[in-house]
């Protein structure tokens, strides 16, 4: 792990290192061997980690999959632009929207374009974001998720059936 030091050190300076939680709630005190050091910068090794301890810092630093909030929000718009292109194609019906019409009377193109454009960038910055602040994102994100399928279901699902 690279971290930034204020004092010069040398490969194999032993330290204590406290990591915090992003949430705040945890921490731990990691001691650490330096492995490489150049200026202010340096590589540190862990030494003696409890189960907990490796644990913890794995499961901070292993790549994670998706939050599911941002995989449900995904497929939702996703099944929302696929119903549209359905309606749309059959002309079942024509899009409400008006910031996204001229994208529908252009084609299935520049609509999916334009679609994909008002969800796609919003969620990969929440699932981003979500990782520092997931206090805050996490039910942002849920009641998004709530907003939508309530507006789907009570603005559009009544014009079909």
């Amino acid at each position: 792990m690279g971290v930034r030091v204020a004092d010069p050190v040398r490969p194999g300076d032993r330290m204590r290192v406290e990591l915090h939680n992003s949430d705040g709630a945890t921490s731990h005190h990691i001691e650490a061997e330096v492995a490489w050091s150049a200026g202010q910068r340096a590589g540190l090794r862990w030494l003696h980690l409890t189960p907990e301890q490796e644990r913890w810092i794995c499961y901070r630093l292993a790549p994670t999959p998706l939050r599911w909030e941002v995989v449900a929000l995904l497929a939702i718009c996703t099944l929302d632009m696929l119903t549209t292109l359905w309606w749309l194609y059959t002309g079942a019906a024509t899009e409400a929207n008006p910031l996204l019409r001229p994208f529908a009377e252009a084609g299935l193109g520049p609509f999916v374009l334009a679609k994909l454009a008002t969800f796609v960038p919003a969620l990969a910055a929440a699932e981003w974001y979500s990782r520092l602040r997931p206090e805050l994102v996490v039910p942002l994100l849920r009641h998004g998720f709530t907003a939508y399928v309530c507006i789907y279901g009570l603005l559009v699902l009544p014009q079909i059936f």
